[in-house]
């Protein structure tokens, strides 16, 4: 179907000085403006915090996410679905967990056909570490499965996931500048 087009133009007269031409919904026209000039904010799928019986003295939560012993292998622990929009470039997994000294172990982040794995120790409690998928590798846009798995990679006490996190990252490139009139 095509689309209708103006066959004359609308006289200045028809105009007062001052007055309003077109009212818009603002909060529209916020969003159109983002989308047109790049200017969108990362979108939060998913931040979940934990903390042990301890929290007064320790970190916030209910309970921390156990790792198994170094024999047990991997485990999910966590299953979601998220949904990734057009826009989207990239998705950032991000994790933090304790580990007593010596031990180690792994997060493991599975969305749709892509994963990535964020090795721990000792050294990085109380970080938080993230590693990064293309939207193109996850399989693309819409809703996504995704799944997060844990493993003892060395040692045997009960070391913690403590906190997940899933955002998408801003838009940086591959858009039209403002122009400037």
């Amino acid at each position: 179907m095509a689309r209708d087009q103006a066959t004359t133009t609308i006289s200045p007269t028809a105009f007062a000085i001052g007055a309003p031409v077109m009212v818009e919904d603002a909060q529209a026209v916020i969003k159109q403006l983002n989308w047109s000039y790049g200017h969108r904010t990362c979108q939060l799928h998913v931040s979940q915090a934990t903390g042990d019986a301890g929290w007064v003295t320790g970190g916030v939560g209910t309970t921390w996410i156990k790792f198994r012993a170094l024999s047990a292998g991997s485990i999910d622990v966590i299953k979601l679905r998220i949904r990734l929009a057009v826009e989207d470039v990239s998705l950032v997994c991000a994790a933090e967990c304790n580990f007593a000294s010596g031990e180690t172990g792994e997060v493991k982040f599975t969305v749709g056909s892509a994963s990535a794995t964020i090795a721990f120790d000792n050294g990085d409690n109380g970080a938080e570490l993230p590693t990064t998928l293309t939207v193109a590798a996850i399989g693309g846009t819409g809703w996504q499965d995704v799944t997060i798995a844990i493993e003892t990679t060395a040692g045997n006490v009960g070391n913690d996931l403590r906190y997940i996190r899933l955002q998408t990252t801003a838009i940086t490139s591959a858009l039209p500048a403002p122009l400037n009139e």
